[in-house]
């Protein structure tokens, strides 16, 4: 389970893979305060999302999203789906892995969601 709290208002970058997903959460001086490897099933996501406060979670349009934008919000989330196509940022990188992507897409997130060309 995610330990994320109403103390700090926080922004979670997911990049949701068919098998796996990475979940890095930012507190809002943007510091990492979480760095977590799910399996990406809808009995995790909703264990790790649910009974937490609602926070902005940004999501990588893939295959799986729509089951994890779907699910996040009926957790009571804010759910913003990122366009990796149009965001250079995420898609022409030079170092690309989930645990980086899913940092991008929280550190866009948390500066400005339009941004991620929903």
């Amino acid at each position: 389970m995610l330990t994320i709290t109403g103390e700090t208002k926080v922004t979670v970058g997911l990049d949701l893979g068919s098998r796996c997903c990475q979940v890095c959460v930012l507190d809002e001086g943007g510091e990492v305060i979480e760095d977590v490897y799910l399996i990406t099933k809808a009995c995790v996501l909703r264990m790790c999302f649910s009974g937490t406060d609602p926070v902005r979670i940004v999501l990588e349009v893939g295959t799986p999203h729509p089951l994890g934008g779907q699910l996040l919000s009926e957790c009571g989330h804010e759910v913003t789906l990122a366009n990796s196509r149009k965001l250079r940022l995420i898609c022409k990188k030079e170092t690309k892995s989930e645990r980086v992507d899913a940092e991008y897409l929280a550190r866009v997130g948390r500066l400005d969601p339009e941004l991620l060309l929903p």
